[in-house]
């Protein structure tokens, strides 16, 4: 399921003023969790998790957490690996304070008001599967809750206060280190500064701020195994050059050392060849994006992250595909 966030233009006032609350159907009681249901398994073995169809229709079932279903765990689906190296689709269960979780779900939902129309521009993707399990085993799927523009932030966060007490993994006929398949890409998404523009790069704690507004969106320490796409870079066009996919030390290590950054100096050169790494955890939520320079002069940006100097372990990690 995927959303798209941040208004711009004249739907501004709507996204900080009035919204519609409203809640979906109840959601259907299954007599198990199962993460190789079609719709999550799809998702979870597809090999372009960013270009998922935003108008696909709701799986079967899910809907709001019903009132006398009581539940003891949580069931997530994850993209994973076994020791030989294939892609597994894996069934984690996890405990804890089940009942923040459940209550994060157990709220209304909110729309625009039916007379305004947004246009958004941050990708927000939600768990590809997630279950809640009661003590006889049943099994339900919350819808998550919506926000204006995409999804609300909150259930992801209490999701994390969770902790892993089974796994259960099933292979698929498909490497784990496939590089997939990248999205399409418009333009580099980068220009040239002035000391005015450096002037205006932000200074607050950039890892905090990321957490509180794009905490669904941007996954940092539960980030995923990260696919990298390289560009050729002209005046008017992006084509592509390459593509593989970090390790999950690599790509952990990526984004916690592209948030760390410090702020790029003004930058007088055009880069011909860029990376893009679209940010997903194993469960398939996310939807940011980071960006870095190969050569000109080396920066990185991305979802809320402005010009930064791309550390020269990130450049090195992403510049080349493995032979």
């Amino acid at each position: 399921m995927l959303a798209i966030l941040a208004v711009t233009g004249a739907v501004l006032i709507a996204c900080n003023g009035d919204s519609v609350s409203y809640r979906p159907p109840t959601a259907e009681i299954a007599e198990r969790a199962d993460c190789h249901a079609p719709d999550i398994e799809s998702r979870l073995s597809a090999l372009n998790l960013s270009s998922i169809d935003p108008g696909r229709p709701s799986a079967v079932g899910v809907g709001y957490p019903p009132r006398r279903f009581e539940p003891v765990a949580v069931v997530r689906c994850e993209r994973g690996a076994n020791a030989a190296g294939e892609l597994t689709i894996d069934s984690v269960r996890l405990e804890g304070d089940v009942e923040a979780v459940w209550d994060a779900f157990r709220v209304d939902s909110k729309r625009f008001p039916d007379n305004v129309q947004a246009s958004c521009a941050v990708a927000q993707n939600v768990p590809a599967g997630l279950w809640f399990v009661d003590a006889n085993g049943r099994a339900m799927r919350p819808a998550w809750p919506a926000a204006p523009c995409g999804f609300q932030d909150h259930p992801i966060v209490v999701l994390a206060e969770l902790h892993e007490v089974d796994r259960q993994q099933q292979a698929k006929p498909l490497p784990a280190d496939n590089p997939g398949v990248c999205s399409e890409k418009y333009g580099s998404g980068f220009m040239t500064t002035t000391d005015t523009d450096t002037q205006r790069a932000e200074s607050a704690d950039r890892r905090t701020r990321l957490a509180e507004t794009y905490a669904l969106a941007f996954p940092i320490e539960d980030v995923g195994r990260l696919q990298v796409c390289r560009f050729i870079e002209s005046a008017d066009s992006s084509i592509q050059q390459s593509r593989s996919r970090l390790t999950l030390d690599q790509s952990i290590d990526l984004v916690r050392e592209v948030i760390e950054a410090p702020p790029a100096p003004p930058c007088a050169l055009t880069a011909t060849r860029t990376a893009q790494i679209p940010l997903f955890r194993a469960d398939g939520s996310g939807g940011a994006r980071i960006d870095i320079e190969l050569d000109g002069c080396g920066r990185a940006t991305g979802t809320g992250i402005p010009f930064v100097t791309a550390p020269a372990t990130v450049i090195a990690a992403v510049g080349e595909a493995p032979q």
